[in-house]
């Protein structure tokens, strides 16, 4: 393991360990309209480079972003793509998870990533109550 590997592992570690990983289904959270400019800009940066596969500098953004903003729900649906980019598949699933905890109708494709994420963890019954989840909002769209 890479030393900036050990880094983002202890990070999500630290996020788990505050508590910010358990469930908070009710409580508030921000949205992308509702942070700063800059750091919208840094949020649309981070999407960028991530979609250029600079997940690094992606995930540094992401990381700052959510230790001034941990309720802001875009930056955890993207940390978990990214990690599920990365082959980090608990972390991934951690971020969906956490997507979902804020708002379950927030995000569809929080369902769909979460499911196909179980799926390669091999957590097949939670893949597919997930994924059926993901189908049965996606159909009532």
């Amino acid at each position: 393991m890479a030393f900036h590997d050990f880094r983002e592992a202890f990070r999500m570690d630290y996020f788990i360990f505050l508590g910010l990983n358990v469930g908070v289904f009710g409580q508030s959270y921000l949205t992308l309209n509702k942070i700063g400019k800059k750091e919208q800009a840094a949020f649309q940066e981070a999407k960028s480079l991530a979609a250029n596969g600079q997940y690094e500098k992606a995930l540094k953004t992401i990381y700052q972003l959510q230790s001034k903003f941990p309720t802001f729900i875009e930056s955890w649906l993207l940390l978990g793509k990214i990690k599920y980019d990365l082959n980090a598949l608990p972390e991934a699933q951690a971020a969906f998870l956490k997507v979902i905890d804020f708002d379950p109708d927030f995000n569809t494709e929080a369902y769909y990533m979460l499911g196909v994420t179980e799926w390669k963890l091999d957590q097949f019954d939670q893949a597919a109550q997930h994924l059926e989840v993901f189908l049965q909002k996606k159909t009532k769209k």
